[in-house]
C-alpha cells in the first residue's frame, strides 16, 4: 500500500486526513465500546461515541458529533485494537 499521507500533514486547521479508533473497556464486569475521530494535522479529537455494540451505528454516531465539516476529509482510515 502506498504512503499517501508521507507525514505531510501542513496547515493545522484543516481536516485533510482522518483517522478512528475503534476499542473496548470493561466497565463493572461489562464491555463497552468507544469510537473516537482524530484529526491527524493536530490529533484533535473530532468526533466520538461510546456504547455497549460494536456495530456500524457507533461508527456512525462518532461522525454525527464532529465538530468540523465533513466533507473537507479528503482521507479516512479506520483502526479496530481488539
Amino acid at each position: 500500500m502506498d504512503n499517501i499521507v508521507n507525514r505531510k500533514l501542513g496547515n493545522k486547521e484543516s481536516v485533510d486526513v482522518v483517522v478512528s479508533d475503534l476499542t473496548y473497556v470493561n466497565i463493572t464486569g461489562k464491555w463497552n465500546y468507544i469510537c473516537v475521530l482524530i484529526n491527524l494535522h493536530n490529533r484533535e479529537t473530532i468526533g466520538y461515541s461510546a456504547g455497549k455494540h460494536k456495530n456500524a451505528q457507533l461508527v456512525y454516531d462518532a461522525f454525527l458529533k464532529a465538530k468540523w465539516n465533513l466533507n473537507l476529509i479528503i482521507i479516512f482510515s479506520i483502526h479496530l485494537f481488539m
